[in-house]
């Protein structure tokens, strides 16, 4: 939404700088989509690399965790050991 709120000259989005100075005019819709597809990921890759980052230093789940929450999880309840934390 922001990408749409904040236009350049009225009609293009942010994605599109430079977009005037392309030599063609039958692909400027390709182009336009391929630029706010690129944009967005990375946008999203680097939420998902901050995400995933934070996960690999969270520590291990508790043991008391309800059945219904564990589902089948290695190292909870009955269930088997994790292998890396033999």
């Amino acid at each position: 939404m922001s990408f749409y709120l904040f236009r350049r000259n009225g009609d293009q989005l942010i994605t599109d700088a430079g977009i005037e100075r392309l030599q063609i005019t039958r692909g400027v819709a390709v182009v336009r989509i391929l630029a706010f597809s690129a944009v967005m990921n990375v946008i999203l890759a680097v939420f998902f690399l901050g995400f995933n980052l934070v996960n690999m230093h969270a520590d291990v789940a508790p043991t008391d965790v309800p059945s219904y929450l564990h589902q089948n999880m290695c190292g909870l309840a009955e269930n088997p050991p994790c292998p890396h934390l033999k």
